[in-house]
């Protein structure tokens, strides 16, 4: 459906719009925000907080994209301003200068490859990732998951790369050290 589409449906029946809108994409968004979360109460939370917001800017769009595009990119937005914006979890932003590395930005995390992710359970995968600190679920989840560069991660952090670097080491690290521990659990 385009937002065109969207808001002639919307016209006629706001509700009924925003409703089968929201049922729709539940299956997409909660599985986007099942990995933002840290457990299934803060993305059950997460979704309606990312869909709020979603259709209020739906609302004020003109164009005729995809809703499929938008709201893609726009509700990932939106599960990292909720992270940031939780008063229960300590979001830590490192601001410390890391050396500039001669490496490419993907070899950094060539341990954890998508071939790799795809082969993992989701079950298990979303298990490993709400046992990180919410800085490292970002970065791990926009950068390797999501596929936005560092200075697209770092925007969208509010943080500058070198920060977003670092805390893709530590996720990295942490994620194959928990993987690792995932799989002797299973064998």
């Amino acid at each position: 459906m385009s937002v065109k589409e969207w808001t002639e449906l919307s016209k006629q029946n706001e509700k009924l719009a925003i409703r089968k809108t929201f049922e729709s994409y539940y299956p997409r968004l909660a599985n986007i925000s099942m990995r933002y979360g840290k457990d299934d109460q803060q993305a059950e939370a997460m979704i309606h907080y990312g869909f709020y917001h979603f259709i209020s800017r739906l609302r004020k769009q003109i164009s005729g994209s995809s809703i499929d595009d938008l709201l893609g990119t726009e509700f990932i937005r939106e599960c990292v301003r909720f992270v940031k914006e939780l008063r229960k979890e300590y979001f830590v932003s490192y601001t410390v200068h890391v050396r500039q590395d001669t490496q490419d930005d993907q070899t950094a995390i060539s341990d954890v490859d998508h071939e790799k992710l795809q082969s993992i359970d989701r079950r298990v995968l979303i298990q490993i990732l709400r046992q990180l600190p919410p800085a490292q679920r970002l970065v791990f989840n926009l950068h390797i998951i999501e596929g936005f560069d560092l200075r697209q991660t770092a925007d969208l952090m509010d943080s500058s790369p070198e920060a977003v670097k670092l805390n893709l080491e530590h996720a990295r690290r942490s994620f194959q050290t928990l993987l690792a521990g995932a799989s002797s659990q299973f064998k």
